[in-house]
């Protein structure tokens, strides 16, 4: 497994879901998809204004977790090189892990409130 794609969190590890062992979770209506489809849409300029924000809204939260993300991967890269790291490395971590489990809820939401957009317009609503 790639280092960043697993965190070991106090006695578990977890999983950002990038790893060869990361499990599909079907949440029902392929939300994820939803940004992908927005994509699309708004290179074609057919988003609404309404649904251009909750797509930017949605790739704020991406590029927020990406970032984490990588703060986390260069610490633990300095771990794993061997060299022990800092109280306040350890504590940068756990409050990035935390931060992302948070952005992961809001994003989770935003692309839900996407992709109810999209199906609107798309159904001839919105």
């Amino acid at each position: 497994k790639e280092q960043g794609d697993k965190v070991q969190l106090g006695e578990r590890d977890v999983s950002w879901g990038f790893g060869a062992d990361a499990e599909e979770v079907d949440s029902g209506d392929d939300v994820g998809d939803a940004v992908a489809e927005a994509r699309v849409m708004k290179e074609g300029g057919r988003l609404t204004e309404k649904q251009e924000k909750a797509l930017d809204k949605c790739e704020k939260h991406l590029g927020r977790l990406a970032n984490l993300r990588d703060e986390v991967k260069r610490i633990r890269a300095k771990e794993d090189s061997g060299t022990e790291l800092t109280g306040g490395q350890t504590a940068q971590i756990e409050k990035n892990e935390a931060r992302i489990k948070d952005i992961e809820v809001h994003l989770l939401e935003s692309e839900e409130a996407l992709a109810e957009l999209i199906s609107l317009k798309s159904a001839g609503g919105g």
